[in-house]
């Protein structure tokens, strides 16, 4: 290799390592504040309702006011959020009723074994599936996509996104779509899986990528 060669080379790897320095720069800037230690993982909360919808052609589907009990069940957890490989007994998990609304209030929504979970925004529109009867049995559904940040338990601040969804069921009036009195029951489910910010992780790939190109250069 000749002297010219070599020199291309050291001041190649000295701009690389500028470029490097100047990405982790930007990506703590970009995240204040920066997600150094993010929470990983993903966890499924559910249970069932205090007070459904009034009206007899609905359980869950036209419901603006989510009312759920506080003490809720968690499990299928992974990441942080697993404890010794599984969940924590679910009287360590609390849910909090909520209005549900396009923009929606930021608000807490669920408690969990010191992580505190907090829905911002909506993704999309909230899917109303209207109250439909066969059998003697009439049945309804209701289901978001959410985001917003979980905190706590010593982690940074992470985006997390939530796909919730509820069912309803009642007996059904015969000849009628609607529920028969005081035969309404409904419940529901929320998936939520945390991540680091994408941001975050576009400039880490771009970091990568530029290892790669100066390992090629290198082998070249």
């Amino acid at each position: 290799m000749s002297m010219s060669l070599a020199n291309d080379d050291v001041m190649f790897t000295t701009r690389l390592k500028s470029w490097i320095a100047a990405l982790i720069a930007v990506a703590g800037f970009a995240g204040q504040p920066a997600l150094a230690n993010p929470i990983i993982g993903s966890i499924m909360f559910s249970d069932g309702f205090t007070s459904l919808s009034s009206s007899s052609t609905a359980v869950v589907s036209d419901l603006i006011n989510i009312n759920v009990g506080s003490s809720t069940l968690a499990q299928a957890c992974t990441g942080v959020l697993a404890t010794g490989g599984a969940c924590i007994p679910s009287t360590g998990t609390f849910a909090s009723s909520f209005v549900l609304q396009n923009p929606i209030a930021t608000q807490i929504v669920y408690t969990y074994n010191g992580f505190v979970f907090t829905v911002a925004h909506l993704v999309g529109a909230i899917n109303r599936t209207a109250l439909s009867c066969g059998g003697g049995t009439c049945t309804d559904s209701l289901s978001f996509t959410g985001t917003g940040t979980v905190t706590g338990a010593g982690f940074d601040p992470t985006a997390f996104t939530m796909i919730w969804h509820a069912n309803g069921s009642c007996t059904a009036v015969a000849g009628a779509v609607a529920c028969a009195p005081n035969t309404a029951t409904g419940s529901w489910s929320a998936t939520v899986a945390a991540a680091p910010e994408p941001a975050t992780l576009a400039l880490l790939g771009l970091a990568l990528v530029a290892l790669g190109f100066a390992r090629r250069r290198a082998i070249g």
